[in-house]
């Protein structure tokens, strides 16, 4: 396991939070994933590591009292149609988007054990956990913080 750092703008607080994540390596060695099955194998496994950590932002809320969809989407400051994929964890291949990060930061009501479990989803899909190339990676990062 090692450590990485990533940085979230919160628009609450009005500064970048420096976000330290553990995240599992992957091993992509050359010997380990020649074929396209184990690839295949690799890239759900990593889909299924997202759609895990989008579920636990709806598992914390559950846990600080807000079990219909209408309060979740309330708290979250997100449409009821993105609360419902976030609470059923199937949300699209590429995970939350920055305008959707954005709005749930910004969210007056929402609370502090979903925030720590979105800035550690923000640290763990800017590190690379969730897959994706460095380009798309360092993109996502890069809208993050110019959402000011």
């Amino acid at each position: 396991m090692r450590s990485r750092e990533a940085f979230a703008y919160s628009r609450s607080t009005g500064y970048f939070c420096s976000v330290t994540a553990s995240t599992v390596r992957i091993d992509a060695s050359n010997d380990k994933y020649k074929t396209k099955d184990k690839t295949r194998i690799m890239s759900s496994e990593i889909k299924a590591r997202q759609s895990a950590k989008i579920r636990q932002l709806a598992e914390a809320a559950k846990l600080t009292g807000l079990h219909t969809l209408d309060e979740l989407a309330s708290a979250l400051g997100i449409p009821r149609s993105t609360a419902w994929t976030i609470r059923n964890g199937g949300h699209k291949a590429s995970g939350l988007s920055v305008s959707i990060i954005d709005r749930m930061l910004s969210a007056p009501k929402l609370p502090p054990s979903v925030r720590t479990t979105l800035l550690e989803y923000i640290a763990e899909k800017t590190s690379g956990l969730y897959g994706g190339k460095q380009r798309q990676r360092r993109l996502f990062c890069a809208r993050l913080k110019d959402r000011k």
